[in-house]
């Protein structure tokens, strides 16, 4: 044998003892585990066998074998024990049997020369995990947060409101010389007419001098109205709100025609005067604390202004001292004036006891326009339509005064 080739023989001696177990001139032991029970054992030795070139055999007795097969998730799972650790492959479990024996082989030739070119591949390895999601993150405070449901999409609303609603006016009333012609009518907004007439204004003088009204609240004009509203943001809204007001009283300021002597007589039919105005124009600004998303109640406040008038009646009783001369109520009189001026300063023939009682309505009159603040709330019959009650303070302007302004309503969005 020459050197050269007993070089070659040496090398691949060498070669062959470090690529196979240290006990490699035994048998190469394979055992099947019990989860691979239903593969075919003596077909996996004989591939394995063809496929490194030595004797394979089963399990020693005593000792643990050199390869051991399994089955694990459908991966068929390949472990060689080596002379200081124990290697593990693992690939698909083929879906035709007879294919289990040769890539079982291939396996153990892969681990046994620990190369894999040409070979069955390794099972990969797993993907990375993907970054979580910024609603998976956890919390270090407070540990884990599960993952979030997408935010469901704002609450959508009406933007465009029509309404039709009733309204009744409550005017503050009260004061002091009230019918009378240089005091009441002139500076307290009052208009005075004998009881139930229009055009039969009262502007005698009157016995006490100080006829009065107390303090309070009368009841005043009905209006009805519609009403448009915009609405840009469930938290602001504009509108506009025309109508017709109801019950107002007869012209502010009609004159009646005097005598010679400057007297009036009783009754005398009045003209001109400033008449009611019953138009009613509203502007509204509301700023909604309970947005127009809500489903069942809805709340605003809002402040507004426009054009509009309120009366407000109030009855009096009085006694005229034109009716008291001009009928001879003042027993053995001379004339008329005397009477008038008697009756005025209650001395003489006057006689109060014997002077009739005249019954007189005091029209409270104010504005032609005005400004309010207010408030209200909308609850919801349907998606659409809505109850609305509102409450307005109204300062009336130039004819100043104070009213309530209560108002019930039905509106539909679009």
């Amino acid at each position: 044998m020459t050197r050269p080739t007993r070089w070659v023989l040496t090398g691949l001696c060498a070669f062959a003892l470090h690529a196979l177990p240290a006990h490699a001139a035994e048998p190469l032991a394979v055992e099947l585990e019990s989860t691979a029970a239903s593969l075919s054992e003596g077909d996996i030795r004989l591939a394995i066998e063809k496929e490194l070139g030595k004797p394979v055999g089963g399990p020693r007795p005593g000792a643990p074998s050199d390869v051991t097969i399994g089955i694990r998730d459908q991966q068929i799972v390949v472990r060689m024990r080596q002379s200081t650790s124990v290697v593990e492959r693992s690939v698909p479990l083929p879906s035709n049997p007879s294919d289990v024996p040769l890539t079982v082989s291939l396996i153990v030739g892969n681990l046994a020369r620990d190369q894999s070119v040409g070979l069955a591949p390794a099972s990969p390895p797993p993907e990375a995990a993907p970054p979580p999601a910024e609603s998976e993150k956890r919390d270090t405070t407070s540990g884990p947060v599960s993952a979030a449901e997408p935010a469901p999409p704002p609450p959508s609303y009406r933007t465009h409101w029509f309404g039709i609603h009733a309204a009744q006016d409550f005017a503050f009333v009260g004061g002091e010389n009230v019918c009378n012609s240089d005091v009441g009518q002139k500076t307290d907004n009052y208009a005075c007419f004998y009881s139930g007439t229009s055009d039969r204004p009262f502007v005698h003088a009157t016995y006490p001098l100080n006829d009065e009204i107390a303090n309070g609240v009368a009841v005043a004009t009905t209006r009805l109205l519609v009403s448009y509203e915009a609405a840009p943001t469930p938290w602001f809204s504009m509108g506009l709100r025309a109508g017709y007001a109801f019950r107002g009283g007869p012209p502010a300021g009609q004159q009646v025609q005097r005598q010679g002597d400057g007297s009036t007589l009783p009754f005398a039919p009045g003209s001109g005067g400033t008449p009611f105005l019953p138009a009613h124009l509203e502007l509204t600004f509301r700023g909604w604390f309970m947005p127009l998303t809500e489903r069942f109640l809805r709340g605003y406040v809002q402040v507004s202004g426009g054009m509009a008038q309120v009366d407000a009646k109030s009855e009096i009783d009085e006694t005229d001292c034109a009716e008291h001369a001009f009928f001879g109520y003042a027993n053995n009189t001379p004339d008329l004036a005397t009477a008038f001026e008697e009756c005025h300063s209650a001395t003489g023939e006057f006689d109060p006891n014997l002077a009739p009682i005249t019954k007189v309505d005091a029209w409270k009159k104010m504005g032609q326009g005005f400004v309010s603040l207010g408030a209200g709330s909308m609850v919801m019959v349907t998606e659409r339509l809505g109850v609305v009650l509102n409450i307005n303070v109204m300062y009336m302007l130039p004819a100043s005064g104070l009213v309530l302004e209560p108002s019930l309503g039905m509106t539909l969005g679009l």
